[in-house]
Order: structure tokens, then sequence, then C-alpha cells
């Protein structure tokens, strides 16, 4: 939970999981799945969701779009 965000409007941006160590294996990391989250909401540039915080409580549900704000703008998201 992250605390004490000021007051105001803010672009979200949504990441994939980071690649971790697999267990039991010294060194090696575990193979990334293909992500489930579009390009576009990777980047504050290209992301489509906002949030107002407010000094009472703040919570937010995210429900990304399967093609992503920069392919509904017209854009072409890259192949994996």
């Amino acid at each position: 939970m992250v605390e004490k965000i000021p007051v105001g409007q803010y672009i979200v941006t949504v990441s994939p999981p980071a690649l971790t160590e697999a267990p039991g294996d010294e060194g090696d990391t575990a193979e990334l799945a293909s992500s489930d989250v579009p390009e576009g909401y990777m980047d504050e540039g290209t992301s489509d969701l906002t949030q107002e915080i407010t000094e009472d409580a703040n919570s937010m549900t995210i429900e990304l779009k399967a093609i992503g704000p920069a392919v509904a703008a017209g854009e072409t998201e890259a192949a994996p």
C-alpha cells in the first residue's frame, strides 16, 4: 500500500510482473510468460488511464481493453 500521495490528477501505467529467479535455480531467471498487458498501458504517453487522488480514501479498479489505448487511437501495436 502506498501512503501520502499528493492530491491531484494522475496518469496510471500498468507493468507486467518482473522476472524473478526460478525456485531452486541459482542465477537462472524464470522464463517470462507473454504479458497480457497491452503495450499502450505501459507508458504514460499512451496510457488513457487516469485517477483523481483526493484527501479521502482512494481506490481504483483498472479495466484494460484487449487492444490497448495506442491501437484504439489508430496506431499499430508491435507483435510479441
